[in-house]
């Protein structure tokens, strides 16, 4: 026989086993939080630059779909910001041989995934149909009612 050496019991076990036919995506939009699932895959498209305006023009009455819309813009808007920064910044720094070149590369890349990470965490958040914000730039501005 079978040992589990986890805390699920042998029964719930087997039930994750069983190959699923059919996803009951009501059933999961209505334990994390999303509105019926009509427009989750419309807010999982929030996050990607100027996509943002998926959601904004096809599901404008959704409470769920204008929340991820907002977290997209507020997120294209700072890296936006960001980059001009980090543009002047790196102008400035390239005067400085070789420190300030790798100094600057550095810069970028700290960016460029900085960026990544926080538009990964909102596709995952809004394929999951959570309302979370995101991390540092969530909850700085409400753009989008």
């Amino acid at each position: 026989m079978l040992q589990l050496e986890s805390n699920v019991p042998a029964a719930q076990f087997a039930q994750l086993l069983t190959p699923r036919t059919h996803f009951d995506e009501a059933s999961f939009l209505l334990r994390h939080g999303a509105d019926n699932g009509t427009y989750l895959r419309d807010t999982t498209l929030a996050y990607l630059g100027l996509l943002f305006l998926v959601p904004l023009l096809a599901a404008r009455q959704s409470k769920f779909a204008m929340f991820h819309c907002n977290q997209g813009l507020i997120l294209f808007l700072a890296s936006i910001v960001a980059w001009i920064g980090l543009a002047i910044v790196c102008f400035i720094l390239a005067f400085i041989p070789v420190v300030g070149w790798i100094l600057s590369m550095l810069l970028w890349l700290a960016l460029v995934c900085g960026g990544l990470g926080l538009m990964i965490l909102g596709i995952i958040n809004a394929a999951k149909g959570v309302c979370k914000p995101l991390p540092l730039i969530g909850t700085l501005f409400t753009l989008v009612k």
